[in-house]
């Protein structure tokens, strides 16, 4: 009949669905079975107006499973469950998974809202996000060999109340430690905030990510921005980043091909990354600005080392731009010239970017004086696929 028909139409269930994806050990994903285009220049589109015209979705018993090839472990999720329902403009659903034993234990994301679903600037209700304790020891048994961690946990709870206006309130906790073989500890222990206006939201981190037990701060003022508003955004912000402490780390958590292992002990990064915004939005792509405090770098091998350098970065329209302004600095040539430059004035802007197939680097004005000459220049250097390197410069000295 017509009524049993629309029953059928309002109501999904899917019972015992088993889904396997495979990893190349080149790093591909595919679905064993499925042959999917290698390209495609249509994004993947969710139709939500027809999977939202059901009035309840019900998943149960599902199982998941992540393989790598070449490799004897594999990641399953057993037990994953989910249950939505939709009345109008009012939808609530739970979605539950069940990590491999001694992982983790139940994961579970749960909501209740109101307004139209495919538009979360409209949201009004609450959101739950609880990832119990995972244990780090066992979760690397799925991770890459090079990892150095050999035992930790993670946790995260965060709950969020939505109005018209944006997030009425939030309260949530991010707990993480980690203990590498070379002797690292990291520990983020930290209250998880939320601010936003409508159809625009910013979680941020309130204390600072530490490394060793001298609790040395490394990263500070965390924070991911996510903007419905007008077109889809979002982004990643910090207010500082040690680049000591980070090179430090880096070198701890994972075993790097040869040779930057000798080379990041020797450069012995320091200096601060500071106001740090790196994003992507449907219509200009990705953008990126950060400002670099007391820079230093020894030279290594051919790569040139400097000290105390202050620069603007700001990345836009798919070009890198370095704007320094009146620097006093060091600069090492790494063995091109016998001695260390003292630069007395460097004020430029320096511009990386791609012109069709060649890169460019360009600066159109550049000051730079030391003790015996002044100079005031322009250049710009194309790199071109299999030719040597083309620089066209415009000097002039005093």
């Amino acid at each position: 009949s017509s009524a049993a028909s629309d029953v059928y139409k309002r109501q999904l269930q899917l019972d015992g669905l088993n889904i396997v994806l495979s990893k190349t050990p080149e790093g591909q994903f595919y679905f064993p079975g499925l042959q999917l285009p290698e390209k495609s220049d249509q994004p993947l589109l969710i139709d939500w107006d027809s999977l939202l015209s059901h009035k309840s979705v019900t998943l149960s018993n599902a199982h998941f499973v992540l393989r790598h090839e070449g490799r004897d472990t594999q990641l399953d999720f057993a037990d994953i469950g989910l249950s939505f329902t939709s009345s109008g403009s009012h939808y609530t659903g739970l979605l539950s998974l069940l990590p491999p034993e001694r992982l983790a234990a139940q994961t579970k994301i749960a909501f209740d809202l109101r307004g139209n679903l495919s538009s979360p600037k409209t949201w009004q209700g609450k959101v739950n996000i609880n990832i119990p304790t995972v244990q780090l020891a066992q979760l690397k048994r799925y991770l890459p060999d090079s990892l150095q961690i050999t035992q930790g946990h993670f946790a995260l709870n965060l709950d969020l109340q939505l109005n018209q206006t944006g997030i009425a309130s939030s309260r949530g906790e991010l707990d993480l430690q980690a203990d590498f073989a070379s002797g690292e500890k990291l520990l983020w222990q930290s209250p998880i905030y939320a601010d936003s206006q409508a159809g625009k939201l910013d979680l941020s981190m309130s204390s600072p990510l530490t490394v060793g037990d001298k609790d040395l701060s490394m990263l500070q003022g965390l924070g991911m921005q996510l903007d419905f508003s007008e077109r889809l955004r979002w982004g990643l912000h910090f207010s500082e980043l040690d680049l000591s402490r980070s090179s430090e780390l880096l070198q701890a958590l994972t075993t790097l091909p040869e040779p930057w292992p000798k080379r990041l002990a020797v450069m012995q990064a320091s200096g601060k990354v500071q106001d740090f915004f790196a994003g992507w939005d449907s219509v200009n792509g990705w953008n990126a600005n950060a400002k670099l405090k007391a820079l230093a770098l020894q030279s290594v091998d051919k790569l040139p080392g400097v000290s105390a350098l202050n620069a603007d970065m700001l990345l836009k329209h798919n070009k890198l731009s370095l704007d320094i302004k009146d620097q006093t600095f060091k600069f090492d040539s790494a063995g091109m010239f016998p001695e260390v430059f003292s630069i007395q004035r460097l004020s430029t802007r320096i511009d990386i970017y791609k012109d069709q197939s060649d890169w460019l680097v360009s600066a159109p004005s550049l000051f730079l004086d030391t003790a015996d000459i002044k100079t005031h220049s322009s250049f710009e250097m194309r790199f071109a696929k299999g030719k040597k390197p083309f620089l066209s410069l415009n000097a002039s000295a005093e």
